[in-house]
């Protein structure tokens, strides 16, 4: 009895094996063909209607080259019509032109493409790639969009998904997990889930070997989490391990392989090493042209980080037209009130402020200002380096009671993020260095050694906020609290 009960669920044992061995294979063989059918579709409709509306040859006589945009508007305005009874098709040739949209920076118009897509939801399975693509783009595009609370559930539910239909460690599924802690960590800001990107990225490479994309983008993010804790030198080795895992998978000039690349240079700078973060700075950012042109979202990323970079290490000249560009093409592609020119008029302000052309500076900060004034709902932290900074070009100036409402103005702003928060601390700066202007020296010394001190618990004195402060301390008369030497 014991043998024919052992044999029997032996074989009922095996049976199920099979069964679920047998399932996974008629899935991956569907999720291949669904992936092929979606690539066929787009192809056609990218050639038959997005780039025919583009063929010189069409064109009547007089009338003017048509642009991408209007290429793009043209495609758009016939996808319903054309795929009315094709709910899949209609669902990849969106959400593709949301891709494109999104990456063109026109986020309410890619917003529009998704919601579209999923209007063919109800007619899609709910595993089927065309509708869990869509899904994957949307969370996407909330996360670039900071809205964080629409992503996560979103996220959770494709992680959920994948789960059941390919496995936990299928690589959509870490894929999608990867873009949850994105959201759950706000773009890697939160620095309490590094264990999980180190656990997440482990995951992966026992699962799809390494090299591999998921554990690259883990440890972009683990290194990008150092950064945004004020310590770019300490995540610098996770930096170097994302390149290299990225370079591998996605290929050199990859926009994410040239992220991490970025985030290296940061660290790099951190530690000291100037010329090679510039190197490394300049390399992302010329690969990441060259390839994609001026005018995609990371191409103007890139620029940004590196104006930046050159503005941190003093290379003042050269980093006046590199983001004099950026602006005026932010400016010229999205308009004049877009928050993306607020942060390169920031790093031009300052870069002009260094050269001793304060004027400059203060027109570029107030024309940041106007920026922000005009967004619904603008960022604390943005509003309080804008308005830091037209103090500290007032007091330059020796304009002491508008420095002084200046930094009031920003203090109000910043009033939402932490205390120790450093644009908070910063804030602080900009106040005692400007009683150390108005002649309270003691005690304009003693409150800068405080937000030094307070500052030194969290970022290392190379930082590019907290360096011009102790070179800045170091220049007064008197004594100081711990500084102790110039090299400090």
């Amino acid at each position: 009895i014991t043998l024919a009960v052992t044999f029997s669920l032996r074989l009922t044992h095996e049976r199920d094996l099979a069964r679920h061995e047998r399932e996974v294979a008629e899935r991956e063989r569907d999720a291949a063909e669904q992936a092929r059918d979606r690539a066929e579709t787009i192809t056609q409709f990218l050639n038959e209607d997005l780039l025919d509306a583009a063929n010189p040859l069409r064109r009547k006589p007089g009338e003017p080259e048509i642009t991408v945009r209007a290429a793009l508007d043209a495609a758009e305005a016939m996808v319903d019509e054309r795929f009315s009874e094709q709910p899949v098709t209609a669902m990849n040739v969106l959400g593709t032109l949301g891709v494109l949209r999104t990456e063109f920076g026109e986020y309410e118009a890619a917003a529009a493409l998704y919601q579209r897509a999923m209007s063919y939801a109800s007619r899609v399975p709910e595993a089927h790639l065309a509708r869990l693509f869509v899904q994957e783009n949307q969370a996407a595009l909330s996360i670039s969009m900071q809205d964080f609370d629409a992503a996560t559930p979103a996220l959770e539910a494709l992680v959920a998904a994948g789960t059941e239909a390919f496995g936990a460690d299928d690589e959509r599924t870490l894929g999608w997990s990867l873009r949850l802690l994105e959201s759950r960590s706000r773009q890697g800001a939160d620095p309490k889930y590094r264990d999980d990107w180190q656990a997440l990225a482990d995951r992966a490479d026992v699962a799809l070997g390494r090299p591999n994309r998921v554990a690259g983008e883990a440890w972009l993010f683990i290194a990008h989490s150092f950064r945004a804790a004020g310590t770019p030198d300490a995540g610098a080795e996770a930096a170097a391990r994302a390149r290299e895992d990225l370079a591998a998978t996605y290929g050199d000039d990859h926009p994410t392989t040239l992220k991490a690349l970025a985030v290296l240079g940061h660290g790099l700078q951190a530690q000291g090493r100037g010329d090679e973060a510039v190197a490394a700075m300049r390399s992302a950012f010329e690969l990441q042209r060259a390839r994609f042109g001026p005018d995609t979202l990371d191409s103007q990323f890139l620029q940004n980080e590196y104006g930046f970079m050159l503005v941190a290490l003093g290379h003042l000249e050269d980093a006046v037209p590199v983001l004099q560009d950026l602006v005026e093409r932010r400016a010229t592609l999205h308009g004049e009130g877009s928050i993306g020119v607020i942060a390169p008029l920031s790093n031009l302000a300052h870069a002009q402020q260094r050269l001793g052309d304060l004027d400059a500076a203060l027109a570029t900060f107030d024309r940041a200002i106007k920026v922000l004034d005009g967004l619904p709902d603008a960022p604390a932290a943005m509003s309080a380096i804008v308005w830091r900074g037209r103090a500290d070009v007032l007091r330059e100036m020796a304009r002491f009671d508008e420095a002084q409402a200046a930094l009031e103005v920003g203090e109000a702003k910043a009033s939402s993020l932490p205390e120790a928060d450093l644009r908070r601390l910063a804030l602080s700066a900009g106040r005692a260095r400007l009683l150390y202007a108005r002649g309270d020296q003691s005690q304009g010394r003693v409150a800068l050694d405080s937000v030094i001190a307070a500052m030194r618990e969290q970022i290392t004195d190379s930082n590019p906020t907290l360096k011009p402060l102790i070179e800045a301390r170091l220049a007064m008369n008197g004594p100081s609290s711990g500084l102790g030497s110039a090299e400090q």
